[in-house]
Protein backbone atom coordinates (compact mmCIF):
# COMPACT_ATOMS: atom_id res chain seq x y z
CA UNK A 1 0.00 0.00 0.00
CA UNK A 2 1.68 3.38 -0.84
CA UNK A 3 1.68 6.18 1.07
CA UNK A 4 -1.43 8.30 -0.07
CA UNK A 5 -3.49 4.89 -0.31
CA UNK A 6 -2.87 4.32 3.32
CA UNK A 7 -3.90 8.16 4.52
CA UNK A 8 -6.97 7.50 2.24
CA UNK A 9 -7.90 4.25 4.41
CA UNK A 10 -6.86 5.74 7.33
CA UNK A 11 -9.92 8.59 6.64
CA UNK A 12 -11.99 5.79 6.12
CA UNK A 13 -11.48 4.32 9.24
CA UNK A 14 -11.74 7.35 11.15
CA UNK A 15 -14.87 8.30 10.39
CA UNK A 16 -16.56 4.86 11.68
CA UNK A 17 -13.94 4.21 14.43
CA UNK A 18 -14.47 4.56 18.00
CA UNK A 19 -12.97 7.33 20.38
CA UNK A 20 -9.66 5.43 21.09
CA UNK A 21 -8.87 4.74 17.35
CA UNK A 22 -9.98 7.91 16.23
CA UNK A 23 -7.64 9.92 18.75
CA UNK A 24 -4.61 7.16 17.69
CA UNK A 25 -5.25 8.09 13.94
CA UNK A 26 -5.13 11.27 14.73
CA UNK A 27 -1.87 11.40 16.58
CA UNK A 28 -0.23 9.45 13.78
CA UNK A 29 -1.60 12.41 11.26
CA UNK A 30 -0.37 15.04 14.02
CA UNK A 31 3.29 12.57 14.34
CA UNK A 32 6.74 13.20 12.25
CA UNK A 33 8.10 10.57 10.50
CA UNK A 34 9.91 8.75 13.25
CA UNK A 35 6.72 8.90 15.74
CA UNK A 36 4.52 7.84 12.73
CA UNK A 37 6.36 4.51 12.24
CA UNK A 38 6.61 3.87 16.27
CA UNK A 39 2.56 4.12 16.53
CA UNK A 40 2.69 1.46 12.99
CA UNK A 41 5.11 -0.98 14.79
CA UNK A 42 3.08 -0.29 17.93
CA UNK A 43 -0.65 -0.81 16.08
CA UNK A 44 0.54 -2.77 12.99
CA UNK A 45 -2.04 -3.73 10.25
CA UNK A 46 -3.22 -7.66 11.83
CA UNK A 47 -3.58 -5.35 15.32
CA UNK A 48 -7.01 -5.06 16.42
CA UNK A 49 -6.78 -1.42 16.01
CA UNK A 50 -5.02 -1.49 13.10
CA UNK A 51 -2.47 1.84 12.11
CA UNK A 52 0.78 -0.05 10.91
CA UNK A 53 0.42 -0.62 6.54
CA UNK A 54 0.36 -4.07 5.82
CA UNK A 55 3.60 -5.75 4.97
CA UNK A 56 4.71 -7.28 2.13
CA UNK A 57 4.11 -11.40 2.32
CA UNK A 58 7.59 -13.10 1.32
CA UNK A 59 7.98 -16.29 0.77
CA UNK A 60 11.52 -18.88 0.57
CA UNK A 61 10.41 -20.84 -2.23
CA UNK A 62 7.04 -20.83 -4.95
CA UNK A 63 5.36 -24.29 -5.25
CA UNK A 64 5.81 -26.12 -8.33
CA UNK A 65 2.51 -27.23 -8.73
CA UNK A 66 0.19 -23.89 -7.92
CA UNK A 67 2.27 -21.66 -8.41
CA UNK A 68 1.85 -20.03 -4.56
CA UNK A 69 4.53 -18.64 -2.08
CA UNK A 70 5.15 -21.56 0.16
CA UNK A 71 7.46 -21.09 3.46
CA UNK A 72 6.78 -24.90 4.32
CA UNK A 73 5.97 -27.44 2.75
CA UNK A 74 7.64 -30.84 0.44
CA UNK A 75 10.76 -31.43 -1.64
CA UNK A 76 10.28 -33.78 -4.09
CA UNK A 77 13.21 -35.67 -5.22
CA UNK A 78 16.02 -33.03 -5.08
CA UNK A 79 14.64 -29.70 -5.30
CA UNK A 80 10.80 -30.06 -6.66
CA UNK A 81 8.73 -27.65 -4.54
CA UNK A 82 5.62 -28.61 -3.40
CA UNK A 83 3.07 -26.80 -0.70
CA UNK A 84 0.02 -28.73 -0.54
CA UNK A 85 -0.29 -32.57 0.59
CA UNK A 86 -3.31 -33.31 -1.70
CA UNK A 87 -1.27 -31.62 -4.77
CA UNK A 88 1.97 -34.25 -3.36
CA UNK A 89 -0.46 -37.12 -3.59
CA UNK A 90 -1.17 -36.73 -7.47
CA UNK A 91 2.54 -36.20 -8.46
CA UNK A 92 3.09 -39.68 -6.32
CA UNK A 93 0.25 -41.22 -7.97
CA UNK A 94 1.33 -39.85 -11.66
CA UNK A 95 4.57 -41.35 -11.91
CA UNK A 96 2.84 -44.47 -11.55
CA UNK A 97 -0.95 -44.15 -12.61
CA UNK A 98 -2.00 -48.44 -12.69
CA UNK A 99 -0.17 -49.45 -9.35
CA UNK A 100 -0.93 -46.02 -7.92
CA UNK A 101 -4.96 -46.07 -7.68
CA UNK A 102 -5.58 -48.60 -5.98
CA UNK A 103 -3.27 -47.79 -2.55
CA UNK A 104 -4.22 -45.43 -0.12
CA UNK A 105 -2.95 -42.13 0.32
CA UNK A 106 -1.25 -42.58 3.58
CA UNK A 107 0.49 -45.89 1.85
CA UNK A 108 1.42 -43.83 -1.09
CA UNK A 109 2.97 -41.05 1.21
CA UNK A 110 4.63 -43.45 3.54
CA UNK A 111 6.35 -45.22 0.93
CA UNK A 112 7.40 -42.51 -1.04
CA UNK A 113 9.02 -41.00 2.23
CA UNK A 114 10.66 -44.38 3.05
CA UNK A 115 11.96 -44.30 -0.31
CA UNK A 116 13.13 -40.71 0.04
CA UNK A 117 11.28 -39.58 -2.98
CA UNK A 118 10.07 -36.38 -0.47
CA UNK A 119 10.63 -34.80 2.92
CA UNK A 120 9.27 -32.17 4.52
CA UNK A 121 10.94 -28.71 5.59
CA UNK A 122 10.11 -25.15 7.16
CA UNK A 123 12.27 -22.33 6.22
CA UNK A 124 12.14 -19.83 9.01
CA UNK A 125 15.75 -17.67 7.82
CA UNK A 126 14.68 -14.41 6.48
CA UNK A 127 17.80 -14.58 3.94
CA UNK A 128 16.24 -17.51 2.35
CA UNK A 129 13.36 -15.65 1.26
CA UNK A 130 13.51 -15.52 -2.65
CA UNK A 131 9.63 -14.21 -3.57
CA UNK A 132 7.20 -11.75 -2.62
CA UNK A 133 3.54 -10.71 -3.58
CA UNK A 134 3.46 -7.05 -5.12
CA UNK A 135 -0.12 -5.66 -6.26
CA UNK A 136 -1.06 -9.79 -5.11
CA UNK A 137 0.99 -11.04 -7.58
CA UNK A 138 4.18 -13.22 -6.47
CA UNK A 139 7.44 -12.05 -8.28
CA UNK A 140 10.84 -12.99 -7.63
CA UNK A 141 12.79 -11.02 -5.20
CA UNK A 142 15.70 -9.03 -7.12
Amino acid sequence: MNEQKHIDHLRDVQRHCGGFQHALIEAWFKADGGNRRTIEEAFPSDHRIPIGRPSRVKYARKCSITGEGMNEGYIVGDCTPVKHEKDLIALIRSWDVDVNKELSDEYILAESYKEEEYYYTEWDDKREYQYEVVNGELIEIQ
